[in-house]
């Protein structure tokens, strides 16, 4: 049964310029430079046949192309544990209409819109436990220059756990075309 995702791919530069920011935290597992994506929506486990499915409606998504920068580091909680840091979009309002239509797209298949607020972002690191030194770590490494990404496809992603971390398999590509 597949696991999947649909997120932007990141270009090789930028994933270059992401990786900069993966050091001087012991506590922090870092997101491998392969595995550099912006998550766009998360399907989760589905069967062989759903998969087709999703295919045949992402085909029909439609859009422009766009470009975005990326804004400043930020993290995830749950209460006081720390769960991700993550680089920011500085205006993710075309990411949010791609989101909007791939959502429609998908609730016809039955597959219901995620309820927590979209923020979008790149997973740069993951932890067990918050480190003492994150505010300083934030503040040195927050404000670096990052080429702007130009978005012309999207990709359904499938995602295989490991112990060692996910493996993560473009499984099709969906040009944005214009309306």
């Amino acid at each position: 049964m597949p696991r999947l995702f649909i997120a932007i791919d990141l270009p090789e530069s930028t994933k270059d310029s992401l990786t900069f920011l993966q050091s001087g935290l012991r506590e922090a597992k870092w997101v491998a430079r392969e595995n550099l994506h912006l998550t766009v929506r998360f399907i989760g486990d589905v069967s062989e046949e759903e998969v087709y499915e999703i295919h045949s409606v992402l085909a029909a998504v439609r859009g422009t192309p766009f470009t975005f920068e990326f804004g400043e580091l930020g993290i995830f909680s749950s209460g006081k544990k720390l769960r991700s840091m993550w680089m920011g979009v500085k205006d993710g309002s075309s990411i949010e209409i791609l989101r909007r239509h791939i959502d429609r797209s998908l609730f016809g298949l039955g597959f219901k819109p995620e309820g927590r607020r979209y923020i979008p972002h790149v997973t740069v690191g993951r932890f067990r436990c918050g480190p003492t030194v994150l505010p300083e770590f934030m503040a040195r490494t927050g404000f670096g220059t990052f080429p702007s990404v130009r978005v012309d496809q999207f990709v359904l992603f499938s995602s295989f756990l490991t112990q060692t971390g996910a493996i993560y398999t473009p499984e099709a590509y969906y040009p944005l075309n214009s309306w």
